[in-house]
């Protein structure tokens, strides 16, 4: 198999679901990583509710708070390029 079909082989396996929404992909990563909301919502100075209702759609993630959560769980190449 050429480096090139290995590639485009490689990149059509989706790591994420594309049937969910961003706040959903970020959460599946996060499971994926055995970190429990409670955690997470600790890591990002917030509580398990408002965690819950950004990866739910229910509230918007700000720029900064993104950025903490992607550090956090930091995901591969691939899974950062289907995140968006």
């Amino acid at each position: 198999m050429s480096k090139k079909s290995e590639k485009k082989s490689s990149m059509s396996q989706s790591q994420l679901p594309s049937h969910l929404t961003l706040g959903g992909r970020l959460r599946f990563l996060r499971e994926k990583r055995h970190i429990t909301i409670k955690v997470m919502s600790d890591m990002l100075g917030i509580n398990p509710t408002q965690l819950s209702d950004l990866e739910e759609g229910r509230l918007s993630f700000s720029h900064i708070r993104l950025m903490k959560y992607i550090q956090i769980v930091k995901p591969s190449r691939q899974e950062s390029e289907e995140l968006f």
